[in-house]
């Protein structure tokens, strides 16, 4: 299974990106970077 692995890292950027999209959010560049992102 090595799609897994990158699968992993992909779910595990995303809870990352969900907490700190929190604190993002108030100073506006949360919504900059994870469209960069994606």
């Amino acid at each position: 299974m090595v799609s897994l692995s990158p699968f992993n890292s992909g779910e595990r950027a995303v809870r990352r990106l969900r907490r700190t999209g929190r604190d993002f959010r108030s100073r506006g560049a949360g919504e900059a970077g994870a469209r960069g992102l994606y």
